[in-house]
């Protein structure tokens, strides 16, 4: 056997039966098929947006001391 010549255009079609073996001649039922696997996005951090009053207390009497130093 030689080379395969190459396609002269996108309908040019070359089967090479030398590696059928690989494949199976019949069809798969759907039911032997391995299930779907979907990649599930990473799971984000959730901030949580409140802040108490003692927080923000904190927050501001340490911001207070800096401008004022």
């Amino acid at each position: 056997l030689g080379s395969p010549t190459p396609p002269t255009d996108e309908n040019d079609i070359y089967i090479d039966y030398s590696v059928g073996f690989w494949y199976e001649p019949s069809f798969m039922h759907e039911a032997t098929l391995p299930p779907i696997y979907i990649k599930k996005e990473a799971k984000r951090q959730k901030m949580d947006p409140v802040v108490s009053g003692n927080q923000m207390k904190e927050h501001f009497s340490v911001f207070v001391y800096i401008i004022l130093a």
